[in-house]
């Protein structure tokens, strides 16, 4: 990464930080939309929801789901995401209900209206308010039935209208809409609520028309300009009832409907605190209204069902909400067990904090070095390792998302090239310290396919299923060609032929050790005479696409560095992952031949030669590098 490229990405880190206030979702967080898409720990949640949308298109008229999660896994985030998809798909219209706002039980019809009301005002997929979707929707109905030819008025053409014209042309205009309607529909209610969504059409009237809806009162000359009724000699109880009532049969006869029902929350109690269970009992207020919608919307009969979505956590689900409701449960739950959000560990904080960092930088059309700069695995991890929840990790990459001083890649490049430079000053290997550097080749290669071999696990000092306690090197399990393979390794420096030959006769012993080829790598100085015992067994790793593969310095060298800059990895303020990372950016592991032949089948031609009988070693072997047929 260049100067320049640090530079922009300082830059942007400098000027915003997207995780500043956002470890608590509040209700305006949740309708602003901007969350990344961050599937893995809400996936079966969102699983759910499909499964339900899927059940209401078939004709299912009510799904009713609860969401279990601890505290600071992240439940309204989660509601969040469903608003997201919904947002972008239009399949279904969304309600978001507070249910820390139902404190007394002779409001319960008005609060929820105005959690209605107030959620249709949020923009849906076209840009526009629910309400103006829902609006051009009854217009589009009614233009219908008076003229068969008109085509479809979305919310955006609506709007241009009513902008543009004089208050007694949209008048006239409402009322041939809303005659036009009442002839298609004749079995509504109360037509003066169709006639107030259609002024949410006009800009100039639309906060007055939303307002008569969320059933609060309209100076007289205002409802005269609409032509909307005073309600008098009515309690707003039950005015907010009627209303309800009405709305949720038009929204029910324009679309699917979420009803999402959030902040339920529950404490543990002591059961001989009378205090604190008296104060539970303040729950009843919030579970009755969730009961009460799912009634009101079950004694309906509309076009399209409803998914009723509660989140909470276990605790409230457990001790409070299924002994309050009994066999009413089903009004919040006709599941027989609700999903449980994944608990934070150290996969759920890896994949919130890059989903975010993934939005922050393609927002601004940056390329990180990592996807999770500027932090690191290392301290997400630790994070997860102290028990922080998705609250706790959120507010600490608030305070630690800062400009990064240097680059570092950079400073891996510099440990590693002083790392190289005294390996090859050195100009020594030990077995110990190959065997090393080749596992850590192959790890950076998890997950990679080269020379056909997808690499899926690497393992050291591997014993067999024997009680002899033999051990191989190295085992490296892959797939090929659907196939699985499993390449057993030996180092061997020794230049003792019994020492050798025991050495090699373990690295033959496939089935006790789970292999289907094993390898021997050793330097071709380091002869094998024919006389030797150990040249048979040689020929017995031949036989099944085995070989003798040469070690150089050269060659492993490279490899020989990036294990020795993750053992002082601390000392260089670097992390594994990193490390890592940079050596697939250079291809230190891909394009080494060593590795490479390793995973080939030997051929005839590939077949290690005696050194002392056949001349000099085959210089494929000791060269580094870069090979272009490399898939991943």
């Amino acid at each position: 990464m260049d100067r320049s490229t640090l530079s922009a990405l300082n830059r942007a880190i400098e000027r915003h930080n997207p995780f500043i206030g956002l470890a608590t979702l509040e209700e305006a967080d949740l309708w602003r939309g901007n969350l990344p898409d961050c599937p893995s720990p809400h996936r079966s949640a969102m699983a759910l929801v499909q499964s339900a949308l899927a059940d209401i298109e078939r004709g299912k008229r009510i799904c009713s789901l609860v969401i279990l999660g601890e505290m600071g896994t992240g439940k309204t985030h989660f509601l969040a995401q469903v608003w997201q998809k919904l947002q972008l798909s239009g399949e279904a219209a969304f309600i978001y209900i507070d249910l820390q706002q139902f404190q007394d039980s002779t409001t319960v019809r008005q609060v929820l209206l105005s959690a209605i009301a107030q959620s249709l005002t949020r923009k849906g997929a076209s840009g526009f308010m629910q309400w103006q979707e829902l609006a051009s929707a009854l217009a589009t109905h009614a233009l219908e039935s008076l003229d068969t030819q008109v085509k479809e008025l979305t919310p955006e053409l609506a709007v241009r209208r009513l902008r543009g014209q004089p208050q007694d042309r949209n008048r006239h205009w409402v009322d041939r809409v809303a005659e036009g309607f009442f002839k298609q529909r004749p079995d509504i209610g109360d037509p003066d609520v169709v006639r107030a969504i259609l002024w949410t059409l006009a800009p100039a009237q639309a906060p007055f028309a939303r307002k008569w809806l969320a059933g609060r009162s309209l100076a007289p000359w205002k409802l005269e300009e609409l032509g909307l009724p005073q309600r008098q000699g009515e309690s707003r109880e039950s005015r907010a009832a009627e209303l309800l009532e009405e709305i949720l049969q038009v929204l029910g006869d324009w679309k699917p409907l979420v009803v999402a029902f959030d902040r339920l929350d529950g404490e543990e109690l002591d059961e001989t605190d009378e205090d604190a269970l008296e104060d539970e009992w303040d729950m009843r207020v919030p579970v009755g209204a969730m009961v009460r919608l799912s009634q009101s919307l079950r004694a309906l009969r509309c076009t399209h069902g409803t998914v009723l979505l509660s989140v909470m956590d276990p605790e409230t689900w457990d001790r409070i909400v299924q002994p309050m409701l009994g066999r009413m449960t089903r009004h919040l739950s006709d599941r027989a067990d609700p999903i449980e959000l994944p608990e934070t560990d150290e996969t759920v904080v890896r994949s919130v904090i890059r989903a975010w960092l993934r939005k922050f930088y393609h927002d601004r059309k940056l390329v990180p070095p990592s996807p999770l700069y500027p932090f690191d695995d290392s301290q997400l991890k630790a994070l997860a390792r102290e028990g922080s929840d998705l609250h706790d990790a959120i507010e600490w990459c608030a305070e630690n998302f800062r400009p990064v001083e240097n680059d570092p890649l950079e400073r891996v490049t510099q440990a590693f090239e002083r790392s190289l430079a005294q390996v090859q000053d050195l100009g020594e290997m030990t077995e110990a310290a190959v065997i090393e550097a080749l596992g850590l080749g192959f790890e950076s290669l998890l997950g990679t396919t080269v020379e056909g071999v997808e690499i899926r696990g690497v393992e050291q000092r591997v014993s067999g299923k024997s009680q002899r306690r033999k051990t191989i090197d190295l085992k490296i399990i892959g797939s090929e060609r659907g196939q699985d393979v499993r390449i057993g390794v030996m180092v061997v420096f020794d230049e003792r032929g019994q020492r050798v030959g025991n050495r090699l006769r373990t690295l033959c012993d496939f089935e006790d050790f789970g292999l289907t080829r094993g390898v021997l790598v050793r330097p071709f100085q380091a002869e094998i005479p024919s006389s030797w015992k150990a040249r048979e067994w040689i020929s017995c790793l031949e036989a099944t696409g085995g070989a003798w593969l040469d070690l150089s310095l050269e060659a492993i060298a490279p490899l020989l560095a990036l294990a020795e800059i993750i053992a002082q990895r601390q000392e260089w303020g670097l992390s594994k992952s990193r490390i890592l990372s940079f050596a697939n950016g250079k291809g230190l592991a891909t394009g080494n031949p060593l590795i490479r032949h390793l995973l080939r089948p030997s051929t005839p031609e590939a077949i290690a030669p005696n050194p002392k009988q056949d001349g000099p070693p085959d210089s494929r072997y000791s060269s580094h590098q870069q090979s272009s047929d490399i898939e991943r």
